[in-house]
């Protein structure tokens, strides 16, 4: 890019003098001062043009770094987000590794625990010490007895829920009923209106045979 400026302002300045001189030429041919000073300063003019230009060009050229200093620093981010992923992946690896221990600690209390038991049935001075711990275990058991016994009205409460459903539906079901029965009887009604319709034409008939008798 530099090296087209370069030969860009080069060009315009030869140009440029050639215009000049043929300036120069007409000018001198026709001694007027006053075109002479016109042509310097569209001469000037020009060079200052082509000057501004070069800086146009120098400023696209800035903007071009910008940009690749731009694609380099999210290139940067990028890679720093994969750095914190694998970061993060190794501390949940860690939390793993540290539930693991926390449960073998678990089950070395849990021995630990059964080892105390043994030593309070060989140890008769801890007796009162085990009699608190009872107690304690005795006040854990009755709390776990009030929540299965809060556990079993909620369940008693359900089954109130079901069987009002089932009333629900045993209701619903005599509706049902009380429906299809009045329908039987809408139709043995139609039945025996059907019969009464049946039977007064048979009498037309037997009027009808009568009458032809005659």
């Amino acid at each position: 890019m530099s090296h087209f400026c370069r030969t860009f302002r080069k060009q315009s300045e030869q140009s440029l003098w050639k215009t000049f001189i043929r300036l120069s030429d007409t000018f001198t041919s026709s001694v007027s001062s006053h075109r002479i000073e016109s042509g310097t300063s569209k001469v000037e003019s020009g060079t200052s043009k082509v000057e501004s230009d070069t800086s146009k060009v120098e400023s696209d050229t800035s903007k071009v770094e910008s940009g690749t200093s731009k694609v380099e620093s999210d290139t940067s981010k990028v890679e720093s987000g994969t750095s914190k992923v694998e970061s993060d992946t190794s501390k949940v690896e860690s939390d793993t590794s540290k539930v693991e221990s926390d449960t073998s600690k678990v089950e070395s209390d849990t021995s630990k625990v059964e080892s105390d038991t043994s030593k309070v049935e060989s140890d008769t001075s801890k007796v009162e010490s085990d009699t608190s711990k009872v107690e304690s275990d005795s006040s854990k058991v009755e709390s776990g007895t009030s929540k299965v016994e809060s556990g079993t009205s909620k369940v008693e409460s359900g089954t109130s829920k079901v069987e009002s459903g089932t009333s629900k539906v045993e209701s619903g079901t005599s509706k049902v009923e009380s429906g299809t029965s009045k329908v039987e009887s809408g139709t043995s009604k139609v039945g025996s209106g059907t019969s009464k319709v049946e039977s007064g034409t048979s009498k037309v008939e037997s009027g009808t045979s009568t009458h032809v008798r005659d």
